[in-house]
């Protein structure tokens, strides 16, 4: 069992990019400590356990206004991320709203249709249901409620400039028009129906897009968490959403045998999994309350769960312990990902996506040769440009290209959801897409880990070519 034990703490290490190689006797005693701290009753499921928030909600989605050609930017620096309904229509908040409540109703409801969702919704990080005066229940991000155009674009999934423009009419309060909840509203799978752009639309005075009362919902990744000064949330995309963090920006655990308020984490186990200490001046904040342990130390939880560092986290914004039983990371905020694919720590590209059975998942990206910019794939944009993404699409991977390069499928029930679009390939199979970027596998990664396809060029003219990276979430 010792061996075994060895075996897997050696392939932790070489999965999740440790540099460190400890002696043998190093080796077992680590490997000791974290058997101590398996074994007992106490291993049962923690009573604590706090289940992470999603994000997003079903059937909301982060799409791009539109490809970078139509933006002053090759890098598509222009084009913004949206939120979006499952079928792309993209959602607006109204600038003579009251916080969740809506003022749109009668001539207004004409134009726009209050986005709905079934009475039973579950709500998601920031995002919440309101009543409506007919009963039915509205979307709304951070107490703002949401809309999308009654005519959107088919394309962009945005307003004609002549709804955004136009006098939204009276908002007295009076019958409201109800959008019809089958098809503007959030069903219990995420699914949206369709609408459509009529062919006359009446021409408005243009303004300025920050003078319309109507603005688009653009994506926010950051999330309102009463911390207090020692802690704080960080989004790490390699744990899948956003974590705890201490005040030096190391990860933070939860322990599977811990009780509410009551750590059972000591001696050589508190050397693997350091408890998260609360200065001694420090007092509780909302759901982050602090208890007293049996040796002296005074200790964070969140919830009720007591809260630790790992031990193997050498920098800030690791997390590789993920994975290392019983410790589990102190994720707050979950990021939707299909379940056909997973995120795997690589030795030379740290966090990417991957399929379920560990296959590599890649992009096929553009590079551009300019005066100022000499790769455009390095630096900030390694994650890929969605704008760049969209604009590429299915197009740049045609029948020939799939022989060596495979779709990842999306079933027939699936829908967007989060950074993840769905795209319709010309032979009718559906296409999951992340930021944008239609996803594949290639065929000549012969087992899990393989990244054979990274960094296949094609040039395409002088100063452009295309080329296949790995996915980075």
């Amino acid at each position: 069992m010792g061996y075994g034990l060895e075996r897997d703490l050696a392939s932790h290490q070489r999965d999740h990019g440790l540099n460190m190689r400890p002696a043998s006797s190093l080796i077992l005693s680590l490997t000791c400590i974290l058997a101590a701290c398996a074994r007992g009753p106490e291993t049962q499921t923690t009573e604590v356990a706090f289940q992470p928030m999603p994000a997003v909600p079903a059937g909301i989605w982060v799409r791009t206004t539109g490809g970078a050609k139509d933006t002053n930017s090759y890098l598509g620096t222009q084009a913004k991320l949206l939120y979006a309904t499952s079928e792309g229509a993209v959602l607006y908040t109204f600038a003579q709203d009251m916080p969740n409540q809506s003022t749109c109703t009668a001539e207004c409801l004409e134009s726009w249709r209050p986005f709905l969702v079934e009475k039973n919704f579950a709500g998601a990080a920031g995002w919440s249901a309101i009543p409506r005066e007919d009963g039915t229940s509205q979307l709304a991000f951070n107490s703002r409620p949401l809309y999308t155009a009654a005519n959107p674009d088919p394309q962009t999934g945005v307003a004609p400039s002549s709804e955004k423009s136009a006098d939204p009419g009276p908002h007295t309060r009076g019958p409201a028009v109800p959008a019809d909840p089958s098809t503007r509203s959030a069903s219990a799978n995420g699914a949206v129906a369709g609408q459509s752009r009529p062919a006359g639309l009446g021409k408005a005075p243009e303004k300025k897009p920050d003078d319309s009362p109507w603005q688009p919902l653009e994506y926010n990744s950051t999330i309102e968490l009463n911390t207090p000064p020692q802690l704080s949330l960080r989004e790490n995309f390699a744990a899948g959403g956003q974590i705890l963090v201490d005040s030096d920006g190391f990860s933070l655990y939860t322990y599977q045998s811990d009780k509410t308020n009551q750590p059972t984490c000591y001696e050589e186990c508190a050397s693997v999994w350091l408890p998260a200490k609360a200065g001694a001046l420090i007092q509780a904040s909302g759901d982050f309350t602090i208890v007293e342990r049996t040796d002296g130390l005074r200790q964070w939880t969140y919830k009720g769960a007591p809260l630790y560092r790992y031990v193997g986290d050498l920098n800030p914004d690791e997390v590789k312990g993920i994975g290392v039983a019983p410790g589990q990371v102190a994720k707050v905020v979950e990021y939707f990902q299909p379940s056909n694919t997973i995120i795997r720590m690589d030795p030379r590209h740290g966090a990417i996506l991957a399929t379920a059975e560990g296959r590599t998942l890649y992009a096929r990206d553009r590079f551009t040769h300019s005066v100022g910019i000499h790769n455009a794939k390095r630096g900030l944009h390694l994650r890929g440009v969605p704008a760049i993404g969209a604009e590429l699409g299915t197009e740049v991977c045609d029948a020939t290209c799939t022989q060596t390069w495979k779709p990842l499928v999306a079933a027939s029930d699936a829908q967007p959801h989060g950074l993840w679009g769905i795209a319709q390939r010309d032979d009718g199979t559906r296409q999951w897409t992340y930021l944008s970027y239609p996803l594949y596998t290639n065929v000549g990664d012969v087992a899990p880990g393989d990244t054979v396809g990274h960094d296949q060029y094609q040039i395409t003219d002088a100063t452009n070519a295309l080329y296949w990276r790995v996915a980075l979430p």
